[in-house]
Order: C-alpha cells, then structure tokens, then sequence
C-alpha cells in the first residue's frame, strides 16, 4: 500500500509539472513573486524554474512565525484580490474583500476546490451538506434550519445556561490552583459548544466539560490536528485532487496511526446516531428538535446518512459558535474599557428584571459585540 500511495504521489506531481506552465486568468492579476516550485513558483516569463525549497508563497502566508506577518503587507501592496502561487506552480487566488467573500459563500455558482471537497467526504462522508447542491441541498437546508430558528434558539437558553456555570465553576477552580494558571479558555468554549449541541440537538448527553466523554476528546483531536500546518502538509492538500476517489474512501481503515482519529470518530459518532435514530419513536412530541432528522431519516435516510448529518452538525456547530465565542473574549480582553461597559451593561439588566427575564436584545453594547463582522 506504501507503494502504491508512494507511485499516486509521483504521477500526481509529474502531471502537476507538465501543466505548471499553463496560464490561467488569476496570473493576469498582481502577486509577490515566489522563490519555490515545490512550494510556489518563481516565474521567469512564462516558464517556471525548479529552485531550491526556499519558502515560498505558501510557506510565507500559512507557516510564518508571526500570523499575517506577510499578508497584511500583500494586502497594502497588491489590494483586497491578488493572486499567489501554491505548490507546483498552482494558481491562487486571494481574496479579502468583505463584500466579495460574502457573495461567494452565499452563491451556488462556487464550490469548495477539489482538496476540500475529498477531505469532507472523508471526515464527515458522502453526501455531507457542505458537497450537496441544487434541490439536495435546499431540502436538507429545510431540514436543518428550523433547529436555527429564533425560536429553537430561546428553547435552548437553560440548557446553555447550565453549561456556561458549569464552565465558569471549571474555570475558577482553576484559578484558584496551586500557582498562576494559564487557562486554555478555547478548549473550554469547544468542549462546552459541544455538550450544548449534544443536549439540544440530539437529545444525548455528551458531558465534555466532565470529562467523561470519548467523543469530546477524539473531536477535538481531530481539529486540533487541522490547524497544525507543515510543509508536507501543504504538498499533501496539494496532490489530494490527483489521489483516486476510492483511495480516500478506503482511507480511514488502512492500518495507519495517522487515521486512528478518523476511525474512532466514525465509531463513536456511528453508535450515536444509531442510538438516536432507534429510540426517536419513544420521545413524544415534547422532543421536536430531534425529531426534525430522525423522522426524515425513517422515510428518507439510510442509518449511514444519518451519521454523516450527526457528524456534520456536531462539527460545524462547535467550530462556528466556539471559535466566535472565543474570538469575542480575545476582543474583550483586548478592549478593557468595552469589557467594564459591557458588565455594567448586564449587571443593570439583572438589577431591572433578574437573570431568567433579561431583555438581551434591549442591551445595545452587548449586541454590538455579539454582531460585530468578526469574520466578514
């Protein structure tokens, strides 16, 4: 199997070298120039030179020691859209016009590149709500979207509540430690997403913030996995358009160390969503959220569809809600004068009408920061 991962890899980058020379309309665009092939081309003229792995546009935007280091200047100097060079000489295009990246995440016209898309099918599998598209993905949209409704949303205020005490009570039996801790508010907030997205979308109790949960644990080892980037890292996202669909399909159960995250993920989550699906007919009316996928799943829906959904909810729902929670107290702590406002701001709400009646949307300076653009 080495042998054949090994003769894929060197096919792939012989096909990469033939069509490095090949324009396309991004490289009409202004760039930095690029000292590598393997890792961005230095172009003489039209025609790409093999140098030395010197760093190049990759190396420079993802793996500098200081984060923007260099494409904060890019963006002084070449513009909100310019283009750079990947590994063998790829064509990139970079983009950080507000406005431009709203309109391609909300457009059907883009799509995710051939690399993502493979390492979805491999991470949530097929037929995720990131690949669908056309009248698939409306109907699963209209499946998901009422748990996202204003209301869904109130009815899960305990829940979220209880959790955040619970994270607070960690938090400060920490401080109060032998020493100076340094707490990893982050992995608090993921783990604490998490429970909440298990107690209100699942109806399953996943207890992260205990301790007690494998799942908790093996996700978070998945995405902590993600964002380590490494020069073979960026060879390999590179070369995963050109590695055969039933390669990746295999993938998660070749005897490699590197994908024992990705079969105990899709054990665990399998035996979750088994779990739903066959206790679903005795929860009642009282149990809508659930509901919502599970009865679609009887009619519509193989047990591994389910699963997939599961893992894509659990996923994405941790990612987007803990990162923005995490990135608004990295802003709070940043703006000390903002944060003393926004306490006081809360503190006189619950003086006005105690802490289960709170108008929150009455309380301008907290929305401001729950709203603010942080991405977009």
């Amino acid at each position: 199997m080495s042998a054949l991962l090994a003769l894929t890899a060197a096919l792939a980058a012989l096909y990469l070298l033939r069509r490095s020379s090949k324009q396309t309309s991004v490289d009409a665009l202004p760039g930095p120039t690029s000292t590598s092939w393997l890792f961005g081309a230095f172009l003489d003229g039209n025609t790409p030179r093999m140098l030395s792995i010197e760093p190049g546009n990759l190396r420079e935007l993802l793996l500098s020691p200081v984060y923007g280091q260099h494409e904060f200047r890019w963006q002084e100097e070449y513009g909100t859209v310019y283009a750079l060079r990947g590994c063998f000489n790829q064509s990139r295009l970079m983009v950080s016009d507000p406005a431009a990246l709203r309109f391609i995440a909300n457009t059907q016209a883009f799509t995710w590149g051939f690399g993502q898309r493979k390492a979805s099918q491999m991470l949530f599998g097929d037929g995720n709500l990131f690949l669908a598209r056309g009248e698939r993905h409306k109907y699963l949209r209209a499946v998901m979207n009422p748990w996202f409704s204003q209301r869904s949303v109130r009815n899960m205020l305990p829940i979220m509540k209880d959790t955040a005490r619970k994270l607070t009570d960690s938090w400060e039996s920490e401080m109060n430690g032998p020493g100076s801790p340094c707490i990893d508010v982050s992995r608090g907030v993921h783990t604490s997403s998490l429970d909440i997205l298990g107690e209100v979308l699942l109806e399953t109790p996943i207890n992260g913030l205990r301790g007690e949960s494998d799942l908790s644990r093996i996700q978070r080892e998945l995405t902590d996995s993600a964002a380590i980037l490494s020069p073979l890292g960026l060879i390999a996202e590179a070369l995963m358009p050109y590695i055969p669909d039933w390669l990746f399909r295999v993938a998660p159960k070749l005897p490699f160390e590197a994908l024992r995250q990705f079969r105990e993920y899709w054990t665990v989550t399998d035996e979750m969503a088994s779990a739903v699906t066959k206790q679903v007919h005795n929860l009642g009316e009282d149990h809508k959220q659930i509901n919502k996928l599970v009865t679609v799943a009887a009619g519509s829906m193989s047990d591994e569809e389910v699963s997939v959904h599961v893992r894509t909810m659990l996923i994405t729902g941790d990612d987007t809600t803990g990162n923005s929670i995490t990135w608004a107290l990295y802003e709070l702590a940043r703006l000390p004068t903002f944060q003393a406002n926004v306490r006081a701001e809360i503190r006189a709400a619950v003086q006005k009408s105690g802490p289960e009646e709170i108008d929150y949307e009455g309380l301008p300076l907290l929305n401001a920061l729950i709203n603010v653009p942080l991405f977009l």
